[in-house]
């Protein structure tokens, strides 16, 4: 058995050669890296996650190696990649475009591996217009005035209601989305979505409430919430 023979493959039928292997392989990268650095563009001005723009470049190469090696048994193939779909990332909070970004390099990985080279480019190409132009646009996108948050409280206040006027002063929505005790009960953390009025002055909203709170510790997440108010 020569080299050839020892890492042919099939994919749909057609017996694969080591060339076309590795340019299919090749393909995978190259695109995979270009979406990777789509979303390293995309995501810059508000923070990319470093951990999640590698997995993006490794992922469509990786899901095409396992094809690839299925071979016939294209069925196994598709079954695994929807798998892979149903991975959660425990370790960070993923946004919505950042699982678009994850489900389309694993449909580019897909597409490469059963050798439609063609439209797998031809789908990055219309994805990353498409995320581009919604992004640029900033369709779809929360409100920057929308913010997280928490506030301590001693457990010798009774907290119903006391922040409402505050809240009222500087928001134009807000809910509580929830209370609970901390430091063995002699403190409740109480975390609110607040979407703040237009120029509002935060460190004046701020001292407001620590005023209410006994200076305790108060916490705005600059971070838009994805949750309605």
């Amino acid at each position: 058995m020569n080299l050839e023979e020892l890492f042919s493959t099939q994919v749909g039928g057609t017996q694969m050669s080591v060339g076309s292997t590795l340019g299919i392989l090749g393909a995978a990268l190259v695109l995979g890296v270009a979406v990777a650095l789509l979303y390293k563009f995309l995501q810059d001005r508000g923070g990319y996650n470093t951990a999640l723009t590698v997995t993006l470049a490794i992922l469509p190469v990786t899901l095409t190696f396992i094809i690839v090696m299925l071979g016939n048994n294209l069925l196994v193939a598709f079954t695994f990649a929807g798998v892979l779909t149903l991975v959660r990332y425990r370790s960070v909070q993923l946004r919505p475009k950042d699982i678009a970004f994850i489900l389309m390099t694993i449909a580019v990985g897909v597409a490469c591996g059963v050798g439609y080279l063609a439209y797998a480019v031809l789908f990055a190409v219309v994805f990353s217009a498409l995320m581009t132009v919604l992004s640029l646009t900033g369709f779809g996108g929360t409100a920057r005035s929308v913010y997280q948050l928490r506030i301590l409280i001693p457990e010798t206040l009774s907290f119903d209601g006391v922040f409402d006027d505050v809240l009222n002063e500087y928001s134009s929505a807000w809910r509580l989305c929830r209370i609970r005790t901390t430091d063995f009960g002699t403190v409740f953390e109480m975390d609110f979505s607040v979407k703040l009025k237009k120029n509002v002055n935060r460190k004046e909203f701020l001292d407001k409430i620590r005023c209410k709170n006994g200076n305790l510790q108060v916490t705005l997440n600059l971070e838009p919430d994805e949750s309605k108010v």
